[in-house]
């Protein structure tokens, strides 16, 4: 039994060593797992968290809110003509946008009157998307009395008003005074 002696060692170390290399093979996949499980958990409460912050920065206001009367039911869209009107266009544009400016001038005039026959409605969907190229938040300050005069049923002078008097971007735009001043010129 001599000569086999070194052998049965030479496996039971192999195993042993074998053993060994696949609890710590076990341990590493173990740790990584949890590592991951981790990771992705903190992901997600980021997640939440960049969620919860941006959702309340965009509710902060400075007065009273809510959708004005005379909106669409999504809450969003001013619409002018009749409501079976055989064609929709909608109007996305920023009080501070200068191609909306344009695009008003050149068929801000025929919109109207079509929609006053019947033949299209024209649904507005006023946005403040040029906010960072004002000093003074004009985009929404526009926007906000656009909703002031869409409650009181005087959006369409009010739309004139704000186009007509456009300021250029990257300065402070009309006061929320001169805004109101326009609004109240015949158009």
């Amino acid at each position: 039994m001599a000569p086999h002696a070194p052998e049965t060692r030479d496996r039971r170390a192999g195993r042993t060593q074998r053993a060994a290399a696949t609890r710590e093979a076990a341990r590493r996949a173990e740790r990584h797992r949890r590592l991951r499980t981790i990771a992705m958990i903190t992901a997600l409460v980021l997640l939440v968290a960049g969620g919860i912050a941006v959702q309340a920065a965009r509710s902060t206001s400075d007065g009273p809110s809510g959708t004005p009367a005379g909106t669409l039911a999504d809450g969003f869209g001013v619409p002018l003509g009749a409501k079976d009107a055989p064609v929709t266009v909608e109007v996305y544009e920023d009080f501070l946008c200068p191609a909306c400016e344009q695009f008003e001038r050149a068929a801000g005039a025929e919109l109207r009157e079509m929609a006053a026959e019947g033949r299209v409605r024209v649904v507005y969907r006023p946005l403040a998307f040029l906010n960072g190229y004002s000093t003074t938040r004009y985009s929404t300050r526009a926007l906000n009395a656009a909703g002031c005069a869409l409650e009181v049923g005087r959006f369409p002078e009010m739309h004139a008003a704000l186009v007509g008097a456009q300021p250029p971007e990257g300065g402070p735009g009309l006061t929320d005074t001169g805004s109101s001043r326009s609004a109240r010129r015949p158009a």
